[in-house]
């Protein structure tokens, strides 16, 4: 067969384009020296339309800078690179091209901060170094911001929206610890929050406030003599000056006290924190049956819960509450559940089920072969056929065939039933807890699913107690912990089936108090015959209780925690791994994975929990 050209070869390769349609090499070749070239008459007006309201809304949006500036001559520029254009002037303002409409909020929020920069600019530079000018010049953008809103008060819905953008740019929508934010990406939001009493700018955020409240500890009156002086350039200035000479040895200090994970500090310097953690436990209400193990998991050194005044103190676990999930969803609830997660297990790929099928096939091997005699059924026991010979009287005799795990262990799933988990993570960590408490349970192996969450927003009833106590201060843990059994070791999986539907979409998704969920799911497992013990963890962020954090001078209570009911763990013999849902949890679990795909749950607990079983 003749060979074709070169030339030719590649006119005939067809390829179908975005809109499905099957271009030769011809046409693409035409394409892209001509992208319009072969677009319908429909589709040419319809993108002139689109291009033609972006040019409008960014002509508008330059008018509203232009206003809202005071300079009606300032250039402003829409491109994708924000570095300033050789030839622009110094107050020229470069804005993101805009590409939907109606405008962002967040868009329109930068172009109003911007523009409030330039209608109440900055005053003289302290020249004293290139940190405290930073720190000066983070003041001054506050300062506009606040003053801004003061005579346009439309505009503060817009700037939470481009400040709330500017922690999305960095990677700090879901982070909640002060330790993993740089002071020099937030001060602007709390300068305006001190100098504007307006707390909104925290932006309802964990590490923001407790940023907030570490430096008005540290450094009381830090943004006052700022407040008092917003309309007087002069005195602002001085008072920007002195309070950015005060903030600059806390400036790196600060951030690396606060960084420092808890657990690469060596054990000595955590003596005070375990022995509170090992202390008494406080008198708790009468036990239900859940509870019951919680008393005979003492003798195996892990505290039920730390008393007030300790490193961690509670300030009352009198409204805790150990459920099963079929006391808090109703049967009918259980049922549908189960359907849909039913459904879903029917999608499943093949690389899940390929996962699953592994992990079968390890534990299949994990056999030990025994017999049990003088059965009155089974297989025909030839070895006592002599004794029919001897006594014709004598019933013959049966042997049956036991099958006894090689692999001696309990595994628990804790799953974080946090409200950031609602939606496709909890989906999926139902599916993955589902498929492996049918693959242990053939096995033979115990498995139990739990969950951690609080009763509600807010602290609930303990948070109410506290306030009429007169509000002492530091309480510590000030929520009702809720913390759900799925599934109990000793449940038959066939039985439990329908409440493990329970963890596909509970409506009780809430706050988290990580290191006390950590601590009683070690206690159930130690409750369990003297075998291997394996506990996973799956959670997307780090502790939170919003009241909690508000109300304790100590930011980092609950995470460290976290760090030392992990520590108690495996000191135990407890094998703690954990995933993190978009979240690097590894200063919490040493042994731990971050998974950035919440579809790939149920793949990667599968894999993980092959892993370890292999071992």
């Amino acid at each position: 067969m003749p060979r074709l050209p070169a030339d030719e070869i590649r006119t005939r390769i067809a390829k179908k384009d975005a809109e499905g349609t099957i271009r030769h090499g011809g046409e693409w070749l035409t394409i892209w020296s001509d992208p319009d070239s072969l677009k319908s008459s429909t589709a040419r007006q319809e993108e002139a339309r689109h291009n033609a309201a972006i040019r409008q809304a960014e002509v508008s949006l330059a008018a509203n800078i232009r206003a809202l500036s005071g300079q009606t001559d300032i250039e402003v520029l829409f491109q994708d690179n924000q570095s300033a254009t050789p030839g622009l002037s110094e107050a020229a303002v470069i804005l993101p091209r805009i590409t939907e409409l109606p405008i962002p909020a967040s868009l329109r929020g930068e172009a109003d901060q911007r523009a409030l920069c330039l209608a109440f600019p900055r005053g003289p530079l302290s020249l004293t170094s290139a940190t405290q000018n930073h720190i000066e010049d983070q003041f001054w953008q506050a300062r506009a911001a606040v003053l801004g809103m003061q005579r346009y008060g439309g505009i503060r819905h817009n700037l939470l929206a481009f400040y709330t953008k500017q922690l999305a740019r960095a990677g700090l929508t879901q982070v909640v610890l002060a330790n993993e934010i740089l002071l020099r990406q937030i001060l602007v939001q709390l300068a305006a929050c001190n100098l504007g009493q307006d707390n909104g700018f925290l932006l309802n955020h964990a590490g923001l406030e407790m940023w907030n409240r570490f430096l008005l500890r540290q450094l009381p009156g830090l943004f006052e003599e700022m407040a008092g002086r917003l309309h007087d350039m002069a005195g602002f200035a001085a008072a920007a000056s002195h309070s950015a000479e005060r903030l600059l040895p806390h400036w790196q200090e600060a951030a690396q006290s606060l960084q420092q994970p808890d657990d690469q500090q060596p054990d000595d310097q955590l003596p005070e924190l375990a022995g509170g953690l090992a202390e008494s436990i406080q008198q708790e209400q009468p036990k239900t049956a859940s509870q019951t193990a919680e008393q005979d998991a003492r003798q195996h050194q892990l505290p039920v819960r730390p008393s007030a005044g300790r490193a961690y103190p509670v300030f009352t676990d009198e409204f805790d509450r150990v459920a099963g999930i079929e006391d808090l969803l109703s049967d009918v609830q259980l049922k549908k559940q189960r359907a849909q997660l039913d459904a879903e297990l029917g999608k499943l790929g093949a690389g899940t089920r390929r996962l699953a099928a592994q992990l079968a096939r390890l534990l299949a091997t994990r056999f030990e072969t025994s017999w049990q005699f003088d059965q009155a059924e089974g297989l025909l026991d030839v070895g006592r056929l002599g004794r029919v010979v001897t006594n014709p009287l004598q019933p013959l005799s049966f042997k049956t065939e036991q099958l006894k795990p090689a692999l001696d262990c309990t595994v628990s799933l804790l799953v974080d039933n946090s409200g950031s988990m609602r939606g496709q993570p909890i989906r999926q960590a139902a599916l993955a807890a589902d498929m492996i408490a049918a693959i242990l349970s053939l096995a033979g192996v115990e498995f139990e699913v739990l969950g951690f969450t609080t009763s509600g927003f807010r602290g609930g009833n303990s948070y109410k107690k506290w306030v009429a106590a007169g509000r002492p201060a530091n309480p510590g843990r000030l929520c009702d912990l809720l913390q759900v059994i799925y599934k109990s070791a000793d449940q038959p999986f066939q039985q439990a089936r329908q409440q493990i539907a329970g963890l596909y979409d509970p409506p009780f998704l809430a706050e988290n108090i990580d290191g006390e969920a950590v601590l009683w799911a070690a206690r159930r497992l130690l409750q369990r015959p003297p075998v291997r013990k394996l506990l996973l963890v799956l959670s997307d962020g780090a502790p939170a209780d919003r009241i909690t954090l508000e109300h304790n001078q100590d930011s980092d209570l609950l995470a460290r925690h976290l760090v030392e009911a992990v520590r108690q763990c495996r000191k135990q013999g407890i094998e703690v791994s954990a995933i993190g849902l978009n979240y690097d949890i590894s200063h919490f679990y040493p042994k731990s994975l971050r998974l950035d795909n919440p579809e790939s749950v149920p793949e990667l607990l599968l894999e993980s929990l092959t892993g370890l079983l292999a071992r």
